[in-house]
């Protein structure tokens, strides 16, 4: 409801969609984990005292997962469609989620890529490339100035996953061969039509895009604007998330049920005693 009034509906906060589907789901249960539900919870004595350990952390688990999935669907069914002629039009309407674009022009010849390098699992055994492609988007593709880059970018993003416990030279190949896979793909990309296209407002990954920019053009502007392609319709943005959001809450609440039938409930009086 908070995130409804004042980010969605008034737009007074201008937070980025990660803060509200990772940052917030992650701390708003700590106050209530840490403080209220040790009070609430006092009445009832386990004779295994690894459930009464494990109470707060199944707890913290399930309100997050609970929240996490319902912003997510909130993200998504609440993001506007807001119909342009061009790219420029986008001007006009900077807060909206989704534009569909009557006209754009990518040319490739300013496409600028990035890959981000890390590695994952257990020992770090594994190798990760996440490639992120952009295209400058402007109304006439023959306007294009080194000096003043375009403020609105097609934005493009693949990764692939590797064995980390190969020599140096294995992985050299798997990098560059993970580089023209992403070049290739993403000119492929450009010549797709979307049905729409999603703003990714700052936080969501535009900062890993915008360094893309900088394979190719002097500066990145300040107010530069990634928007990624979207091939389903408009109308199935939210997939089957509402029906995760139900589903979340009916298994924590089993959870939650079973971890407290485990336990036995004492009045005051006799936990006094």
């Amino acid at each position: 409801m908070l995130r409804w009034v004042f980010a969605i509906h008034f737009k007074v906060f201008d937070f980025s969609d990660t803060f509200w589907e990772i940052w917030m789901p992650f701390l708003v249960p700590v106050p209530g984990v840490l403080l209220v539900l040790p009070i609430k919870t006092k009445a009832i004595v386990y004779r295994n005292k690894k459930y009464k350990r494990g109470l707060p952390m199944i707890s913290y688990i399930v309100i997050v997962a609970m929240l996490v999935i319902s912003q997510m669907f909130t993200t998504a069914y609440f993001g506007e469609l807001r119909q342009v002629k061009t790219v420029n039009e986008i001007d006009r309407h900077p807060l909206v989620k989704y534009y569909k674009i009557g006209h754009y022009a990518l040319p490739q010849r300013w496409m600028g890529r990035f890959v981000r390098v890390s590695t994952s699992g257990r020992g770090r055994m594994r190798l990760n490339f996440d490639g992120y492609a952009v295209f400058p988007m402007l109304n006439d593709t023959s306007i294009v100035d080194l000096q003043k880059p375009a403020k609105y970018w097609y934005g493009f993003h693949i990764n692939q996953r590797y064995s980390n416990t190969v020599s140096e030279a294995h992985k050299k190949e798997y990098y560059t061969h993970f580089v023209q896979y992403l070049l290739t793909q993403a000119r492929a990309s450009a010549y797709q039509k979307p049905d729409h296209f999603e703003n990714l407002n700052a936080g969501d990954h535009q900062f890993l895009y915008l360094k893309s920019v900088s394979d190719k053009f002097y500066t990145i502007p300040e107010d530069a604007v990634v928007l990624s392609p979207v091939y389903e319709t408009y109308d199935e943005r939210t997939g089957n998330l509402l029906l995760w959001v139900f589903g979340a809450f009916g298994i924590g609440t089993i959870l939650l049920a079973i971890q407290l039938t485990e336990g036995e409930f004492y009045s005051k009086e006799l936990l006094k005693s």
